[in-house]
């Protein structure tokens, strides 16, 4: 009996012990599961995301190509009105003659621009086609300017207008020159001299 009893108290020992291993292998196997769980969350989002970016939408149309001539003058504008005429029609005009540049270009102010809206001679606003170009022979110009209708020209330094409100029917037309820069402008449809001036205001020169 002696022996038996102690076969039998070997006998619950093992199956203790046995017991214990088992318990401590499993949960050494879930701590692994869950460590290797968490390793492996951020790669989804991150894969996802490069996936699935999408590129937004332009607000504005591209601008259009131009010749080198003519993008130099389309730099020389400045910001406000060159941001307007960038995004629309440009018609490029080359020299005739003794024309005074490389290159004339023809813009486009679509109708209701801000630049135009409420200036402008007619009942309906509509669009609007300044001129501009770099002129190469300002001394001519200039000339011109301080000899004929002398009481159309405001001189600013560097940057200098003239406005003629005299034209038939009425209504005014702006030019600009700016002798840094050698941009020349000229833009008509205005109700009168002080619309035009307002004009040049709002497009920044």
């Amino acid at each position: 009996m002696l022996v038996g009893g102690v076969v039998v108290v070997i006998g619950a020992l093992v199956v203790g012990v046995v017991a214990v291993s088992s318990g401590g292998d499993a949960e050494a196997g879930t701590v692994a599961a869950s460590s290797s769980a968490v390793q492996e969350a951020p790669s989804a989002p991150t894969s996802a995301k490069s996936t699935s970016k999408a590129v937004p939408p332009s607000s504005k149309a591209a601008p259009q190509p131009v010749s080198t001539d003519a993008k130099a003058v389309l730099e020389a504008l400045p910001a406000p009105l060159r941001e307007v005429v960038a995004v629309n029609n440009i018609t490029e005009k080359a020299p005739i003659g003794n024309d005074p540049y490389a290159v004339r270009v023809v813009f486009t102010v679509p109708a209701k621009n801000s630049l135009t809206v409420g200036l402008l001679r007619t009942a309906v606003d509509i669009d609007r086609y300044p001129i501009a170009w770099l002129d190469t022979n300002p001394d001519k110009l200039l000339r011109m300017w301080s000899s004929q209708h002398p009481e159309w020209l405001i001189d600013k330094g560097e940057k200098k207008f003239r406005v003629d409100d005299t034209i038939p029917g009425g209504g005014a037309t702006v030019e600009t020159f700016n002798t840094a820069t050698r941009l020349y402008t000229s833009m008509s449809g205005f109700k009168d001299k002080d619309s035009a001036l307002k004009y040049l205001e709002r497009a920044g020169f």
